[in-house]
C-alpha cells in the first residue's frame, strides 16, 4: 500500500494557489441592494461631487463669518433676516453683510455665507432681526461641494468585502450595480456502501448521510451555491461518471469519503484518471483529516474530504474555505474568536496541527472551555461540541488554566 505524502498545511495552501492562479473567475453585475457580503470586482469611482451643493450641517443661520466675530452673550452681533432655505429645494439667496437667513440641517446655504451658527446660539428679536451670541470660524458647521466624496475619487476597491455601510456609500453616489464575484456552484457528492439518504432504508450497516447537510450549509456561509448533491456507492465506474458529469457543470466538486488508501477507496485514484493535473495533495499534517485530497480536472478543483464527520467539517473549513475565499472571492466562513480558560490539560500529537472539540461555559463569571471526547465519527462528538481550538503542529499540548483561542462552531 501506498503511503501518504503529508503536506504541511501552510505548504497545502500554497500549493493550492499555484495550481489554481490561472483559474478564470467568473463575475456578474447586481443590484447594489443584493450584494451584502459579496466581493467587488470593480474599481468604484464617483461621477458626482458629495454633496454636490454647500450645505449646513446644523439647525440654525447662514452667516458671513466675519460679521460675527468678536460676537458674545454680553456683546451680541444683531442680523438681518432676509428669508430661510427650505430642505429638498435649491436656495438662489444671496446675503451680504449684516445679513442672514435660517437654513435647517442639510439645507443648501446661500450665495455669500461661508458658515452657520447653531441656533442655540441666536435669539430673535422680530421677524426680521436676530442677536448672534457666538462668533463662528469660515465654513463651520457646513459642508462644501465635494467636502465628502470628489468626482473621480475612490469610493472602493476591487476584491473588497461589500457591507452594509458600502452599500450607502454606493447608494449616496448614485451606483445602482455592481460587478461581483459570482458564488461558485458546487458539487457535493458523499460516497460509501454504508451511507443512506432515507431513513427508511436505514438498515443494520447502513448510515444516514451527514456530511451532505453539513457541508452544503457550510458552503452557504462561505458564500458559495451547492447546486447539486449526490449520495453514491463505493463503485469507482459510477463514481467516475458522476465526477466527470459534475466537472462540467461546476466550479467546484467536493467528494466525501474514499479518500484513504483502502481498496475501495476511489477517490483519488478517479481524480488522477479525469484531471488535467490530477492528484497533488493526497494527505496534510492535520489530525482529524489527514487523508485529504486536492486534485484539478481540466478548470476544476477536485477536493476529497475524509468521510467521518468531524473530519470532514475541520477540513473544510481549513482546505475548502481557503481556496474559496482565495480562490473564488467569496467572503468565507466568518467564525466568531474569542479567548477561554482550559479547565483541563489537553494533549495532542507534535507534527501535526490537531484540532480538539471543545464545549464553553461560564463559571463564576469567567469563560471556560472543556474538551469532548469522541471518536470522530461519533454523533455526539458534534452535538456536544460548541467550537473548537487549535493545537499548533511543534505543541505537545495545552494546561489547565491557559487562555487559549476557542473558535465557535458557525
Amino acid at each position: 500500500m501506498d503511503l501518504f505524502k503529508v503536506h504541511s498545511i501552510e505548504n497545502a495552501k500554497k500549493r493550492i494557489l499555484e495550481v489554481f492562479s490561472d483559474l478564470k473567475i467568473e463575475t456578474e453585475k447586481i443590484a447594489i441592494m443584493e450584494s451584502l457580503n459579496r466581493i467587488s470586482a470593480q474599481i468604484v469611482k464617483s461621477k458626482i461631487n458629495v454633496p454636490h451643493f454647500n450645505r449646513s450641517t446644523v439647525d440654525g443661520y447662514a452667516v458671513i463669518s466675519g460679521d460675527v466675530q468678536g460676537t458674545s452673550e454680553s456683546m451680541p452681533m444683531m442680523l438681518d433676516i432676509i428669508g430661510e432655505s427650505e430642505m429638498g429645494k435649491e436656495n438662489s439667496c444671496e446675503i451680504l453683510n449684516g445679513q442672514c437667513i435660517y437654513v435647517p440641517t442639510g439645507g443648501m446655504l446661500p450665495k455669500g455665507a461661508d458658515s452657520v451658527v447653531m441656533i442655540e446660539y441666536t435669539e430673535i428679536f422680530s421677524e426680521k432681526s436676530i442677536a448672534i451670541y457666538k462668533p463662528v470660524a469660515r465654513k463651520e458647521n457646513t459642508m462644501s461641494i465635494g467636502d465628502d466624496v470628489l468626482v473621480d475619487q475612490e469610493v472602493m476597491e476591487k476584491n473588497e468585502v461589500i457591507r452594509s455601510k458600502d452599500i450607502g456609500v454606493l447608494a449616496s453616489i448614485g451606483v445602482k450595480e455592481i460587478e461581483v464575484y459570482k458564488k461558485p456552484e458546487v458539487v457535493l457528492i458523499s460516497t460509501g456502501d454504508e451511507i443512506v439518504e432515507d431513513i427508511d432504508n436505514l438498515q443494520i450497516g447502513k448510515i444516514l448521510d451527514i456530511n451532505t447537510y453539513t457541508i452544503a450549509n457550510l458552503l452557504k456561509a462561505s458564500g458559495a451555491i451547492a447546486m447539486k448533491t449526490y449520495v453514491v456507492k463505493d463503485e469507482y465506474n459510477q463514481l467516475k461518471e458522476i465526477i466527470t458529469k459534475s466537472m462540467t457543470e461546476a466550479d467546484l466538486v467536493i467528494v466525501s469519503g474514499g479518500s484513504s488508501m483502502g481498496e475501495k477507496d476511489n477517490t483519488a485514484k478517479i481524480f488522477d484518471k479525469v484531471g488535467d493535473i490530477g492528484v497533488f495533495i493526497h494527505g496534510i499534517s492535520i489530525k482529524p483529516g489527514k487523508p485529504t485530497i486536492v486534485a484539478r480536472g481540466d478548470n476544476v478543483p477536485l477536493i476529497g474530504l475524509p468521510g467521518q464527520p468531524v473530519s470532514a467539517m475541520i477540513v473544510y473549513r481549513v482546505i475548502v474555505d481557503f481556496l474559496l475565499q482565495n480562490v473564488f472571492k467569496t467572503i468565507g466562513l466568518v467564525e466568531k474568536k474569542e479567548k477561554r480558560i482550559l479547565d483541563r490539560n489537553v494533549f495532542a500529537s507534535p507534527g501535526k496541527d490537531t484540532y480538539l472539540m471543545m464545549r464553553h461555559y461560564e463559571e463564576d463569571g469567567n469563560l471556560f472551555i472543556t474538551p469532548v471526547y469522541g471518536k470522530s465519527g461519533m454523533i455526539n462528538l458534534i452535538a456536544a461540541s460548541t467550537g473548537y481550538i487549535i493545537v499548533n503542529e511543534d505543541l505537545e499540548g495545552y494546561r489547565k488554566g491557559e487562555m487559549v483561542d476557542f473558535y465557535y462552531f458557525i
